[in-house]
């Protein structure tokens, strides 16, 4: 700490001491050499560095191939996509054309569909005889549903239609399934695919 340089208030006595001898006082400290600072102050901080010339040349060229190189791998994975989508319906095309040869393939080996009838009453393809046909039966109470009661009422009258959506829309093995089954009666249960198949 240095000693005061403001003189004591008036009529009072000073509240610093004097250095004892031989201490260290602001004539005896450091002095700077002849031409490190200016005379007086300071010296000026150092000046910012000059630009290095190119630079800002230099940055423009790397954004300009960083656009380039991600504009490049954007339409690298827009092809990817594209390409997929093609193969994809060629892949479609290609396993239609497969199951279409495997399938007439199978129907010519078979016979199914390669089979000529000589007359109307000969057997279906696969062997089943005509099926044995009765009187219609009335339907009676079958069940609670008035929807399911038209359609045996219709089955019984002759639409056979009604009989095919009485048995599909009848609940499992229920009356009203058993009797759409059996066409009203006409015929014994599984012994026709449709009942449509009696006109």
């Amino acid at each position: 700490m240095s000693a005061s340089t403001q003189p004591p208030p008036e009529g009072g006595a000073s509240p610093y001491q004097q250095p004892p001898a031989g201490a260290w006082t602001p004539s005896s400290g450091w002095t700077p050499s002849s031409g490190s600072t200016p005379s007086g102050g300071w010296a000026p901080a150092a000046a910012a560095p000059e630009p290095v010339p190119g630079r800002g040349r230099a940055r423009g060229v790397v954004l300009v191939l960083a656009g380039a190189a991600a504009g490049a791998l954007v339409a690298a994975l827009v092809g990817v996509v594209l390409l997929l989508a093609g193969a994809r319906e060629v892949v479609v095309e290609a396993g239609a054309v497969a199951g279409e040869n495997i399938a007439s393939s199978m129907y010519d080996d078979i016979g199914v569909y390669g089979y000529q009838y000589d007359d109307e009453e000969a057997l279906d393809p696969y062997g089943m005889p005509a099926p044995e046909q009765f009187p219609a039966v009335e339907p009676g109470e079958l069940g609670p549903d008035p929807v399911l009661d038209a359609y045996a009422q219709d089955c019984f009258g002759g639409e056979l239609q009604s009989c095919d959506d009485l048995y599909f829309e009848a609940p499992p093995m229920s009356d009203y399934e058993q009797y759409g089954g059996t066409c009203g009666g006409r015929v014994k249960i599984g012994s026709v695919y449709a009942c449509t198949e009696l006109d």
